[in-house]
């Protein structure tokens, strides 16, 4: 059997001048240091769903109207839906219903694909697919034009099933079939009891996974990963566990994606996480390493990742983090450092362009290669010092607190060290970036802009515990310049500019929640090009793989 796979890929060479501001991030902002362009910019790129008649739309931080409220449906967000409402956005679009028929929106607000269709479009990798009047399938550009373009190669003989979570083999005819409603690609093979899925490809490899087919549906959690090699045979077995792949491990935001990063690949055998190299052979494992070892990371870009391993030692409990290079060599070790900073802080490198170490001398910031930039001191001769930040953050709170009168007072610092104003009384909420002063004397509550006008009072009200006026609270900064005030029970939004953005009887009513667009517009900008990837795994093969598999007798 001999197939082969059109996977689209997007690459990205646009600059900030191309994109002339329209979408900014707060991070981009700040590196531009160009003072034509106003925090107004940065508020303008983060978006909110708010709901206006039943119907749904979205408004930027200034609390403008950027998707009119027409929407029965935006990606994810439904009546149904969770608060606060998070839209599914891919590429800078969402899937949205209108009167009962589906289109889609890109994140400017415009309508690409008009809602005229009565099922729900499928979209991956720059290509949706619809189901027109006539019943046929077409594929569309995300201008809205007939492309080209498949997500398979359509001489291959597959064939397009029910946009549906389960398998259906209704028709016996064809050999395989695709299921794609989340721009997956699965094969089914005739007479089989499983499927199999291409993941993606990194360095030459291609992941992929094989799933049984239980009840109809597919059992993700037993499915088995392995890679295929440039020729498209297999290199590393399908033998190692899938169930990593919708998250886990204890932190929500961890997503798993199997993938070659300096010639290692991060698998998992049940619980246990270990490195593979591109002929199969299990090059790193930590059987030499006391206690339980847990490993998130794939290698960054430099060629490190970063391991954590707890064991008991004297009756007591030793936490250690090393960062290790792709031979498993330990080239950073930090042994009961303090994990987190009140909870708040943790050590990461992937992903990121720089990690703390958090210690009982003081907070380390380092760069991806693992080069010093600063170090911030617990005390000095006249003050103790906290530090508060979350991973991924560029700039960091300082508290310090006299240690003769205990008067203390806090500033931020960005990832040069450098201070961004002068240190203030914990008494008072500051942001550095709208220049926005919050306080409160007595029972009011005011915020003034840099000039000292105030743009916003409010009786009985406070400021919502995340930019709490309390000395330890001051870790958090706002990136859209929208602020949560609480009157009584009632939970407000305000912006920088004193702009009521939206109101609600309490924090259960809450849909607001701003994100910014940049990363999604650049990525609606990207232009598609067509990687090829070959397949040459014989059914044969596959089949005799799947009589070796603890779930073979499922069903």
């Amino acid at each position: 059997m001999k197939f082969r796979l059109l996977i689209l890929s997007s690459f990205l060479v646009i600059g900030l001048s191309q994109r002339s501001y329209s979408q900014i991030s707060l991070k981009d902002y700040l590196d531009l240091e160009n003072p034509s362009v106003s925090f107004d910019t940065v508020a303008a790129s983060f978006l909110s769903v708010k709901v206006q008649n039943g119907k749904f739309g979205m408004v930027n931080a200034l609390g403008n109207w950027v998707v009119a409220p027409v929407y029965d449906k935006l990606g994810n967000v439904s009546s149904e839906a969770s608060k606060p409402y998070k839209p599914n956005w891919k590429d800078g679009i969402l899937i949205v219903r209108k009167q009962g028929k589906y289109g889609a929106i890109n994140c400017l607000g415009k309508e690409i694909i008009p809602c005229i269709y009565l099922e729900e479009p499928s979209y991956a990798n720059g290509i949706f697919s619809v189901k027109n009047t006539a019943g046929k399938y077409l594929n569309l550009d995300k201008n809205g034009k007939v492309s080209g373009n498949y997500l398979i190669d359509p001489g291959s003989g597959l064939r397009s099933v029910n946009l549906s979570t389960k398998y259906h083999d209704s028709e016996s005819t064809h050999s395989y079939a695709l299921l794609n409603k989340k721009g997956d690609t699965l094969f089914k093979l005739k007479n089989s009891r499983y499927v199999f899925k291409v993941l993606g490809s990194s360095e030459g490899m291609t992941a992929f996974v094989m799933y049984p087919i239980i009840f109809g549906g597919l059992g993700q959690r037993y499915g088995t990963i392995g890679f295929l090699n440039q020729e498209g045979k297999i290199a590393v077995q399908p033998i190692y566990s899938a169930k990593y792949l919708t998250g886990g491990r204890g932190m929500s935001a961890w997503e798993y994606k199997p993938a070659f990063h300096e010639g290692r690949a991060l698998v998992f055998k049940g619980d246990t996480g270990l490195y593979v190299d591109q002929t199969g052979k299990e090059v790193i494992d930590f059987s030499n390493r006391p206690g339980t070892v847990s490993i998130y990371n794939d290698f960054n870009e430099h060629g490190y990742t970063l391991i954590y391993h707890t064991f008991r030692e004297n009756n007591k409990n030793v936490f250690v983090k090393e960062i290790i290079d792709t031979a498993g060599n330990t080239v950073f070790k930090l042994e009961n450092g303090i994990f987190g900073e009140d909870g708040l802080e943790f050590t990461d490198i992937t992903g990121l362009e720089y990690f703390f170490a958090v210690e009982e001398k003081g907070k380390t910031l380092y760069n991806s290669k693992l080069e010093k930039q600063f170090f911030l001191a617990r005390n000095d001769e006249h003050y103790k010092y906290s530090f508060f930040s979350y991973p991924g953050d560029f700039m960091t709170c300082i508290i310090r607190k006299d240690k003769q009168s205990g008067v203390a007072e806090y500033t931020f610092v960005n990832l040069k060290g450098e201070q961004l104003f002068p240190y203030r009384s914990t008494d008072s909420y500051f942001d550095p970036f709208t220049n926005t002063a919050i306080s409160k004397q007595g029972t009011v509550l005011t915020m003034t802009n840099g000039t000292g006008e105030v743009v916003y009072s409010c009786d009985s009200c406070h400021l919502d515990q995340s930019y709490s006026l309390s000395e330890n609270k001051h870790y958090q900064f706002t990136q859209s310049g929208v602020f949560k005030i609480y009157k009584g029970k009632e939970v407000l939004f305000i912006n920088y500019r004193g702009t009521l953005i939206d109101r609600f009887p309490s924090y259960e009513h809450v849909t607001t929640s701003f994100n910014n667009m940049s990363e999604e517009y650049q990525k609606y900008l990207s232009n598609p090009e067509i990687a090829e990837i070959a397949i040459r795994v014989k059914q044969k093969e596959l089949d005799e793989i799947y009589k070796q598999m603890p779930w073979k007798n499922k069903r």
